[in-house]
């Protein structure tokens, strides 16, 4: 008996001490976050978008990492990766970290960067465009990779900071349906549930092989109604929410607990014409009025952006005149927003033949865009006090990309990101290069420029292996696209996001938003 009472005295501390191990982290030790939307996938290599990547930058590491400083501009540190060589224009070689684990004990070794990269070509749903440049991935020995390119590419490092690795072994394992239920990486958080459109958890990663994350738990709560996610910050619900409403600004600011920090996003609001056809559907006259350059650069002029982003944003966006964002290649120092001038506007009017202006169509999205009715109906409405009378056909957010995309309508107000990742070759390419359906060239380019300057531009900057080269000839292409209209650049967004006082958070901007291993709860 006495035995007995000593056995079960004995198991009775046992799981205390393993319970009091593996107690769940208190609130104070976990960081919840409200956020616009839930996941689409937790797979790394099937998907960009955002809210999976918020999760892929957590449980998995990249190659190369980028670390934002608080303007939003970025630079390039080892990851995985903590060194990689030019051979020559079309091969690199990478040198891996040594002594990393996957989250289920699988040492990182060089095949799994080949399977990854293997991975993100396969990815019918969004991950190939991350590799496109890459013709073979080779492993040399256990911590050495080669990676060869179709072509002489610039920007490998930047496209690698976009990479992220998973466990050959584990998929080989558990298969496409294993990694869905449970993704395993190597990065400074381990997944530990996802419940569709209530929550994901993270808990930190004690075997991290850098810093240790100094948050415990990670809870991502899908708050999509905006009254919601700022309730829930303003009663200590969550500690941080992503894109809080230019009407609740202020109200967060001055919340007793709570606070504001906002930074310059990567898109880029603008406005596409078509540029080139004779006949366009939006105008029912004759003759396409935006053929004329004075008409376009009438249409730039009579828009002010300042009032707007006082009078719609609350101050909150910056007024601008090219696609691509300070910092980013084929940004242009010098290039200023178009400068607000009705009467200039007017007299352009009048010398390309609209002396009375004229009426077109233009599509507009509801609600896929932050205040995107409100600054379309300022806009409309500073053209017309120049003559531009712009009909507004309203189309429901979740139709609007595919009313645009077939490239057959005369205007509409679109985002780009001008870049987060750091370079607008690819939206250069897509947006403005020649259209041909049948090399697939200028998928995105809805305006129907042609430029063979730009062509060649392009071409050259995606030929050089010289990254100074190709920043040159994006910044030659920014020149040209501002001289020539071809789009009407409206402001770049700025992103607030609230926060209860004491967390240290430096957004990033691009897609991957919620670097939690960076923060720190005080």
């Amino acid at each position: 008996m006495k035995k007995f009472v000593i056995l079960l005295l004995a198991v009775v501390m046992l799981v205390f001490c393993v319970g009091s191990a593996m107690a769940a982290p208190t609130r104070a030790e976990t960081l919840i976050i409200g956020t616009t939307g839930d996941a689409t996938t937790v797979d790394p290599h099937a998907t960009n978008a955002m809210w999976s990547n918020n999760i892929t930058i957590n449980v998995f590491d990249p190659l190369v990492r980028k670390v934002f400083d608080k303007q939003g501009k970025f630079t390039l540190v080892p990851s995985l990766a903590t060194k990689w060589e030019q051979k020559n224009d079309t091969t690199w070689i990478l040198t891996l970290r040594e002594g990393v684990k996957f989250h289920n004990g699988d040492p990182f070794t060089a095949d799994d960067v080949v399977f990854s990269i293997k991975r993100y070509r396969d990815s019918t749903t969004g991950g190939a465009g991350f590799v496109q440049p890459i013709a073979s991935a080779l492993a040399l020995d256990t911590y050495k990779v080669q990676i060869r390119t179709h072509a002489p590419y610039a920007i490998l490092v930047l496209d690698m900071a976009d990479i992220y690795i998973s466990s050959k072994k584990h998929f080989e394992k558990v298969g496409e349906e294993g990694i869905l239920k449970h993704p395993v990486g190597t990065g400074p958080y381990k997944f530990v549930e996802w419940i569709k459109e209530d929550h994901i958890t993270l808990d930190a990663n004690e075997n991290y092989w850098g810093p240790k994350p100094k948050i415990k738990r990670v809870i991502m709560r899908p708050l999509k109604n905006d009254a919601t996610r700022v309730a829930a910050l303003l009663s200590g619900e969550v500690d941080l929410i992503y894109n809080v409403p230019v009407r609740d600004i202020e109200r967060v600011a001055k919340g007793a607990n709570t606070e504001v920090k906002a930074i310059p996003g990567p898109d880029v609001m603008h406005i596409n014409i078509d540029v080139t056809r004779q006949k366009t559907p939006g105008y029912k006259n004759g003759k396409n009025p935006f053929l004329d350059p004075r008409v376009r650069e009438a249409f730039a002029i009579a828009i002010d952006r300042d009032a707007i982003i006082k009078n719609v944003y609350g101050g909150h966006a910056y007024p601008t005149g090219q696609l691509p964002i300070p910092g980013a290649y084929g940004y242009v120092e010098d290039l200023k927003p178009y400068p607000y001038n009705p009467e200039r506007a007017k007299q352009l009017l009048k010398e390309a033949g609209y002396p009375n202006g004229f009426e077109f169509v233009w599509d507009v999205p509801q609600q896929r865009y932050f205040n995107d009715g409100p600054c379309s109906q300022a806009i409309a409405g500073y053209l017309a006090k120049v003559g531009i009378r712009a009909k507004l056909n309203m189309i429901p957010s979740n139709q609007y990309l595919s009313y645009i995309n077939p490239g057959d309508k005369t205007t509409a107000f679109y985002g780009a990101s001008g870049t987060g990742k750091g370079d607008i070759g690819y939206w250069y390419n897509r947006m403005f290069y020649t259209r041909d359906k049948k090399e697939g060239a200028g998928g995105s380019n809805r305006t129907h420029y042609s430029n063979p300057e730009v062509d060649r531009l392009l071409d050259e900057a995606d030929s050089t292996a010289d990254v100074n080269v190709r920043k040159a000839k994006l910044e030659e292409v920014t020149r040209i696209l501002y001289k020539d209209y071809a789009i009407i650049p409206i402001y770049q967004y700025e992103e607030p996001y609230g926060m209860v006082k004491g967390l240290d958070f430096t957004p990033r901007v691009d897609a991957f938003i919620f670097d939690v291993q960076t923060m720190q709860k005080k």
